[in-house]
């Protein structure tokens, strides 16, 4: 008999404030609101071997990450995420994945500041939730970074009057400081459908056609 192997990989996601899914959401009134979630990912795995009767179970918490999000004034809103990862350099560790203050005017200017995923390439925009593969790419975990891709520093976007082109500018402090600060930016050009928000998904399961 040949090995039997079944293998179960998954993300759950529940409530990821901006651009994913609502979780919990208290609204003040118009201009005031706050949102709680939680994101998980999991590997669950079943092997048996040729001729055995035994199966070896394992189920392994990838990462857990708790949201908050809010918006204090019809300009200003915040967001606030850790991350406990059981991979990596920072193994079983809690860390603060996002903390931002977003100061967001208009569909042409808005402004960013704290900690939070620099300017780059599709995929690191996209993050390990919003991928439709479950191994992150490789090239995206090169970048400067203080954790998960995040670093310190300020980023100003938005989009021309189409909304199809969209600028993203920021400093941020790089991997060392003896070497300054790093400067980073992206255009991104929607002939298709438009992507709205500083992030995206690398798939919409055929909402958008990108």
């Amino acid at each position: 008999m040949s090995l039997l192997t079944a293998c179960v990989c998954g993300a759950l996601l529940l409530g990821i404030p901006g651009s994913a899914l609502a979780g919990y959401k208290m609204e003040l009134d118009e201009n005031r609101w706050i949102s709680l979630g939680i994101g998980l990912r999991f590997e669950a795995g079943a092997q048996q071997e040729s001729g055995g009767r035994e199966w070896d179970k394992n189920f392994t918490v990838d990462s857990i990450r708790p949201y908050i999000a809010g918006q204090v004034h019809e300009y200003i809103k915040f967001e606030a995420n850790l991350d406990y990862s059981t991979s990596g350099d920072n193994d079983s560790d809690v860390q603060l994945l996002d903390g931002i203050v977003k100061f967001e005017f208009n569909d042409q200017f808005n402004i960013w500041g704290g900690r939070f995923l620099p300017p780059t390439d599709r995929a690191n925009f996209s993050g390990p939730y919003f991928l439709n593969t479950w191994a992150f790419p490789l090239v995206s975990q090169r970048y400067p970074q203080i954790y998960a891709g995040r670093d310190n520093g300020v980023a100003f976007w938005g989009y021309d009057p189409s909304g199809r082109l969209k600028y993203q500018v920021g400093v941020f402090e790089g991997n060392s400081a003896a070497r300054g600060p790093s400067f980073d930016a992206r255009l991104t050009l929607n002939l298709l459908d438009k992507e709205t928000g500083y992030y995206n998904a690398s798939t919409y399961f055929g909402e958008k056609n990108i």
